[in-house]
């Protein structure tokens, strides 16, 4: 009877956000067309990308309330409710002003890089020092029944992870349905993780992920008729980074969220290799699904591909967590 109750939550928990997407984001369109929040399109990107051009942004604001809504009918906790819900919020509302700035300038560059890390910062040190708090130190090693005691030093790893998560998600989201299907695919394969560690509470946070980027993907798919922005990419990414650091399967991301790692390191050997050769690259252009744009791929081939990628080292992500399952 208990896991039956617990079925139907984790199912509620996803259900809901995907409605309130899904119904939701016509009359959002709607909104934001009036307002004119078109996207900006860096001059260095594609010359394909040009046509996408005054597309509305913005949309995963719509998708951070649908999950804001199932976090607080479902997810129990007390202070790490509240915790949870103000990492989020800050990396929500931080991505929808970058997006406003964008918009008001006409640029496709917001917020100045140095306040951006100082705000997310500021949020992975918040759940550093409640994780800290708690006793929640040990983290998860992959392949491995072993853990490791962090101590203090959860507080400075909570702060990488969550900084790398969200920007890692940012970066992904340069085509059609990308980054919310890579996010898809990552929460989707984080409830088994959480259901193994016992932190079955997360599964609502996860469920709730998924089902608010499935709504999402209705519209944003090639072609979209809105993209998610900053607002949603970090928020998304935050997210990811709740996940892992709270259940101590932060190093798991690695693999769940696989294609991210791989856009996010694309980029820092692209810019370092270019500054250390004066001006060569490694890459036709970064991140790497722009590499693969400009090889000839198709927007959708490259995106349709790069999930199957996340897919198969979501698999291998569950086969590193097979030693806590024995």
């Amino acid at each position: 009877m208990v896991f039956n109750i617990a079925v139907e939550k984790y199912f509620l928990a996803a259900v809901i956000p995907l409605l309130l997407v899904l119904f939701s984001m016509p009359a959002y369109l709607k909104y934001v067309r009036r307002k004119s929040f078109g996207q900006q399109i860096r001059e260095l990107g594609p010359e394909s990308h040009q046509e996408k051009a005054g597309i509305p942004t913005t949309g995963g604001f719509i998708v951070f309330l649908a999950v804001v809504v199932s976090l607080l009918i479902f997810y129990s906790g007390g202070l790490e409710k509240v915790v949870v819900l103000a990492v989020l919020a800050i990396n929500a509302l931080l991505g929808l002003i970058d997006d406003y700035l964008s918009i008001k300038k006409s640029r496709s560059l917001g917020l100045k890089a140095r306040d951006k890390i100082l705000i997310q910062g500021a949020s992975g040190l918040l759940l550093g020092f409640f994780l800290f708090s708690q006793g929640q130190t040990a983290i998860l090693l992959p392949f491995s029944p072993a853990v490791s005691e962090l101590g203090w030093l959860i507080i400075p790893f909570s702060l990488l992870v969550l900084m790398g998560s969200s920007n890692a998600v940012n970066l992904s989201d340069g085509l059609d349905g990308l980054a919310g299907g890579l996010s898809f695919i990552s929460f989707i394969f984080f409830i088994p993780l959480l259901l193994v560690t016992g932190y079955h509470e997360l599964i609502v946070l996860a469920a709730a992920g998924a089902g608010g980027c499935l709504g999402f993907l209705w519209y944003n798919i090639h072609p979209a008729r809105i993209f998610m922005g900053d607002t949603g990419s970090l928020f998304l990414g935050s997210l990811l980074a709740v996940l892992g650091l709270i259940s101590g399967s932060a190093l798991f991301l690695l693999l769940l969220g696989a294609v991210f790692v791989l856009e996010t390191l694309s980029v820092i050997i692209q810019v370092s290799y270019f500054k250390l050769t004066g001006g060569r690259r490694v890459f036709l252009m970064s991140p790497l699904h722009h590499h693969f744009e400009l090889k000839g791929w198709s927007e959708t081939l490259v995106t349709g591909r790069f999930y199957i990628l996340q897919i198969i080292t979501g698999l291998v992500g569950l086969l590193a967590s097979w030693p806590l399952w024995s």
